[in-house]
């Protein structure tokens, strides 16, 4: 299961989230994924990440990709 509380690298977050890497900035510049500045770096809460893949449409609930991200950091 994905942790709601661990910070995760956009790499990380890319198989969970479906879309590219240009479109995850995309939806980050947009306000519709949150997203935390370390320094230059870009992080994702695991929630964030979460409820953004769940906001879109044809969401199907997918428990293998959370499992995917365990360890991910």
């Amino acid at each position: 299961m994905l942790n709601p509380d661990k910070l995760y690298t956009i790499a990380k977050a890319l198989p969970f989230l479906g879309v590219r890497r240009t479109s995850v900035y995309g939806h980050i510049n947009s306000g519709r994924l949150r997203a935390v500045k370390l320094g230059r770096a870009t992080r994702l809460l695991g929630r964030d990440i979460s409820a953004f893949h769940k906001s879109l449409p044809g969401f199907i609930s997918t428990d293998n990709r959370d499992s995917d991200l365990q360890g991910a950091s």
